[in-house]
């Protein structure tokens, strides 16, 4: 199954935007992100990219079991500021307690330690979902996260951030 940013694109075209489908002129994908922090981080850049400002409101949108990763790590790592912050999450049906066992398995756990997924396990796993060694331009796009694009640390970024006055 092809689970790519597109392809959830062409499945929200396909439904129509869910009733909504001005949505349609604003929806954009990001197709350079290998795992969850990236996604985040990537994602704000190519709004940047696309609108020439960083937002003032991020919201995601995942698995609901997911939340405490995006919530209490990304958005800590980058430190987006918590009031501007929404997370929409819904779960598969079925066992979710599984699927929430695996998140801090392979996830929230490797996450806690590796914020920035820079280290260890967690770049193994970025350099696997990358066998070609591409790279995105948004250090060039956003060269005010140049800072934040290079840190590898099990430390959070002190640097300056454009949403630090939001």
């Amino acid at each position: 199954m092809n689970m790519s940013p597109n392809h959830y694109w062409e499945v929200a075209d396909a439904m129509g935007w869910h009733g909504k489908p001005a949505v349609r002129e604003r929806a954009l994908t990001e197709d350079h992100a290998h795992d969850s922090f990236e996604n985040m981080l990537y994602s704000l850049c190519r709004f940047r990219e696309v609108t020439g400002r960083y937002p003032e409101q991020l919201t995601v949108v995942s698995f609901g079991f997911k939340e405490a990763r995006f919530r209490n790590m990304h958005r800590r790592a980058i430190r987006w500021p918590e009031r501007t912050f929404r997370y929409a999450g819904v779960d598969p049906p079925g066992n979710v307690d599984v699927l929430r066992d695996a998140e801090h398995l392979n996830s929230v756990s490797l996450f806690g330690s590796d914020p920035y997924g820079c280290l260890g396990a967690l770049a193994r796993k970025r350099l696997g979902r990358n066998p070609f060694h591409s790279t995105s331009g948004y250090p060039k796009q956003c060269p005010e996260l140049d800072a934040l694009f290079s840190y590898c640390s099990s430390e959070v970024f002190s640097g300056e951030l454009p949403w630090a006055m939001y």
